[in-house]
């Protein structure tokens, strides 16, 4: 159950580092990472003591906090899926961007998931074709994605396909998972 945030953030500030010593000579490049986080209906299940979102929305605040913290730089921005239609509406296009690319904006974040309710389906590769188009044409920018869920694709989706967009506007094409209670039988279908 332990996750350790401090070993993701400096792994993310490492590649961003990184990659603003390739392009120093040059503007530095923006730094822009894009949480997507399941609010499914199955994020309502207790995972220890407490239910799934809210180790999620935890872990997705401490992150954001401290990546701000150690690089005011970073720019932040949320998707959410699962959380407009509940899980009886099958709706497989509930994913939105619900917090703009933005430095600085950690409680913000913390501020909107007070509102937001887990209890629809888990469209993970509609969610992460949406994803692309959250993203500037900057073919400077140094752009990654974070996905924190608890299970798998359950509306048909191919992520392969939205890989493929990603790759087009420089998106890390390995996303970042942060899984939550997920079956070790799943992990490879993340893979």
């Amino acid at each position: 159950k332990s996750i350790n945030l401090k070993y993701i953030v400096v792994f993310l500030l490492f590649l961003g580092f990184g990659a603003k010593q390739i392009f120093a000579q040059e503007k530095a490049p923006k730094n822009r990472i894009l949480f997507i986080v399941d609010y499914s209906g199955s994020m309502q299940a207790m995972w220890g003591e407490e239910k799934k979102f809210e180790i999620a929305r935890r872990v997705l605040f401490n992150l954001a906090d401290s990546i701000q913290k150690t690089s005011q730089d970073v720019e932040i921005a949320i998707r959410v899926f699962g959380h407009q239609s509940h899980r009886t509406q099958n709706d497989c296009l509930d994913s939105k961007l619900e917090i703009n690319f933005a430095k600085n904006n950690a409680q913000v974040i913390k501020d909107k998931f007070e509102e937001l309710v887990a209890q629809g389906n888990t469209p993970i590769a509609y969610s992460l074709m949406e994803a692309a188009k959250d993203f500037s044409d900057d073919k400077t920018a140094i752009n990654s994605i974070i996905l924190i869920t608890d299970g798998l694709e359950n509306c048909e989706g191919n992520p392969c396909d939205a890989a493929l967009e990603l790759k087009k506007k420089r998106v890390s094409i390995n996303p970042y998972i942060i899984g939550l209670d997920i079956e070790s039988s799943l992990i490879s279908d993340f893979e």
